[in-house]
């Protein structure tokens, strides 16, 4: 029995057992007549919203009981609703229309309505009202045959459901998940959700819940042949309906003991249940559950050879199926159409029809084949026109079949030749995207190469003016000042005293000139080579302060090429005077050495260390750029770690 929210005041609450889909919509408790009285009595005085919200109610008692009386009630409230701009009221009106429809079997219309009404609830932020219209929506779905669509929208209400704590709300969803299940004979998972709705039920002592369940469990002893338990739980759940007063679910479980006595192989009481069953359901005005008992009733008049009867219940079986879209009873009524053409000697009808159940089959996703179409050809295939048109059929159906091969088949040579094709353009794309990267590279790095050698050179240049220009003038000129302070030492002692003060600065000048042109291009960096030019280096910048250091090398016999040794050169003073002016260390390591091919500098510090990616890029300043470009042209890698106990290791590796 399928069970859409209870606390969705919506229209025509149908209930559907199992296979034949029990619907139910809103409260599952029983009407009262006196009830819908006095609605009537309250739409007649009330005004605007107020009318609309009893138009409403009154919609959704009578659909309980007249589908047909209550339409006018439901469709004055969306007019309305609609005048005075009422969302809401327009939503819920909406929403009792396409329970209405549904519940007439008009699927298309109710779909429409529903999602209508699902529109604006999702508008007004409604999230229970939301999962209401999605389960709703899923009734659809499963009662048109689409099981995926039914189930999406199950699981949704359901995860809404749990999220708001409705716990009645989650079993009618257990319960509606588990219809689907059971229609695509998945038994474990039917078990499951049952018993999960059942528990829920029998917590709250809701005794029409329980009775819904019963029912269910009759019709699962049905499907697993288990005739004698189908009829015992569903006369257990027909005696519940009948005490609350439920007339309208009666019908389904009359239907399942009618369908059990089929099983059973007793027609004469089967034909009496499934009679009731029809009858109820035209008093109730739904078309799915009478396409649904007819095409079994035409299977009792069946066994009991009464081929007339059953031809016009299968027959109006098929009409109404067809009319409303109900795929599952459609096919059921085509297949038993074809047994009672077969059974009655009219081969040609008998095969036609079963045709119409195959193609019908298919659309529903069941690709086994039945022996009874064999059968069918084989006896229409008696008489000469018989076998012509079944050869015809069978030559048709051949070439139908190596018509698709081929279709397939170039349809999968083309894609393939597509395939290729967008992977061949992609790979050439991307090679071509490579190599151009690849060049930029090389352009990038013969620049920053090229622009580090002019600056060297220039480095060279100035150093070499200093020392040889500048520094040779200094020292000429300290000679001259040198004389012309001993000739006026004993002719004017004041002048004398500032002529020494003079060259005093002279000297440090000097001194300056040649400091900076060492820095500039050391002297034992050309001469001696790397090793000794950072020692020196080290030495003149930690002497004369209070950091303790050290420079150990091994491994390094041989000149290194010019470029390297000046770049490692430039990148081991850099890191030399950002230690004087920023570490604050009190201890320097210095190593340079050769490992595994490799040529690796290490200078670690134990000052107070950076992270120079947390660095603000406003603040990094050119040391260390300059310091990553000149790693990056020499072709090595440059690295700042944490130290173990504070500071920073600066690793250079060629």
């Amino acid at each position: 029995m399928m069970l859409p929210p209870p606390t969705l005041r919506l229209g025509f609450r149908t209930l559907v057992i199992l296979l034949l889909n029990f619907l139910v919509c809103n409260n599952l408790s029983a009407q009262e007549p006196r009830l819908v009285d006095s609605l009537i009595q309250l739409v007649q005085t009330a005004k605007d919203t107020q009318r609309v919200k009893y138009l409403c109610e009154l919609c959704y008692e009578l659909n309980y009981q007249d589908a047909k009386a209550a339409r006018p009630y439901c469709e004055e409230a969306l007019s309305l609703a609609e005048r005075l701009a009422y969302p809401k009221g327009q939503a819920s009106a909406l929403q009792y229309l396409g329970v209405n429809a549904q519940g007439q079997g008009n699927y298309e219309q109710s779909l429409a309505y529903q999602e209508r009404s699902l529109a604006l609830f999702k508008t007004l932020k409604d999230t229970l009202a939301i999962a209401n219209l999605q389960n709703n929506i899923g009734i659809i779905y499963d009662e048109q045959g689409d099981f995926k669509k039914a189930l999406d929208q199950y699981f949704i209400a359901l995860s809404i459901y749990e999220t708001q704590e409705k716990p009645l709300s989650i079993a009618q969803a257990y319960n509606n998940i588990g219809i689907v299940y059971k229609k695509q004979k998945n038994f474990d998972k039917v078990i499951e959700y049952y018993s999960k709705a059942l528990t829920i039920y029998q917590d709250y002592g809701h005794a029409f819940g329980q009775a819904v369940m019963q029912g269910n469990l009759g019709s699962i002893f049905l499907d697993q042949q288990d005739y004698q338990a189908a009829i015992q739980y569903s006369e257990v759940a027909y005696q519940a309906y009948d005490s609350l007063q439920v007339r309208q679910y009666q019908p389904y479980a009359l239907g399942n003991i009618g369908r059990a006595y089929n099983g059973l192989n007793n027609p004469e009481r089967a034909t009496d249940f499934l009679q009731r069953a029809l009858d109820l359901h035209e008093e109730f005005g739904d078309k799915r559950a009478m396409a649904f008992t007819q095409v079994h009733l035409a299977e009792a008049y069946f066994a009991l050879k009464d081929y007339e009867r059953a031809t016009i219940l299968a027959t109006a079986a098929r009409d109404g199926a067809k009319a409303i879209g109900a795929n599952d009873e459609l096919k059921e009524a085509y297949l038993q159409l074809a047994s009672v053409h077969q059974a009655t000697g009219n081969f040609q009808q008998a095969y036609d029809t079963h045709l119409q159940y195959t193609a019908i089959k298919d659309t529903l996703f069941e690709v086994e084949k039945t022996k009874q179409i064999a059968e069918l050809q084989t006896k229409y295939e008696t008489t000469q026109k018989e076998q012509k048109i079944a050869q015809q059929s069978l030559q048709i159906e051949r070439a139908n079949y190596r018509n698709k091969i081929v279709l397939v088949t170039a349809i999968g040579v083309v894609l393939a030749l597509i395939s290729l094709g967008i992977f061949a353009y992609y790979f050439y794309q991307n090679k071509q995207k490579e190599r151009q990267r690849r060049k930029e590279k090389a352009y990038e790095q013969q620049l920053l190469v090229a622009s580090i050698e002019a600056t060297e050179f220039e480095r060279k240049r100035i150093a070499a003016d200093l020392h040889d220009g500048i520094g040779q003038q200094l020292m000429g000129l300290k000679m001259g000042w040198q004389q012309v302070s001993d000739q006026v030492l004993g002719k004017a002692p004041e002048v004398a005293l500032r002529l020494k003060k003079l060259m005093g600065i002279l000297d440090e000048t000097t001194v300056d000139v040649r400091t900076i042109s060492h820095q500039m291009m050391p002297k034992t960096l050309s001469e001696i080579g790397l090793v000794a030019a950072i020692e020196s280096m080290v030495d003149k910048s930690f002497s004369h302060t209070r950091i303790q250091y050290e420079m150990d090398s091994f491994g390094i016999k041989d000149r290194l090429p010019e470029a390297t040794e000046i770049g490692v050169f430039r990148i081991a003073q850099e890191a030399v005077n950002n230690i004087l002016r920023h570490a604050e260390a009190t201890e320097v390591s210095i190593q340079l050495y050769r490992a595994k091919g490799n040529l690796i500098l290490s200078i670690e510090d134990d000052g107070k260390g950076f992270n120079p990616k947390q660095l603000d890029p406003k603040k990094r300043g050119h040391g260390l750029m300059n310091m990553a470009s000149r790693a990056k042209a020499i072709g090595g890698s440059l690295n700042f770690e944490a130290g173990m106990d504070g500071g920073t290791i600066l690793k250079l590796k060629l």
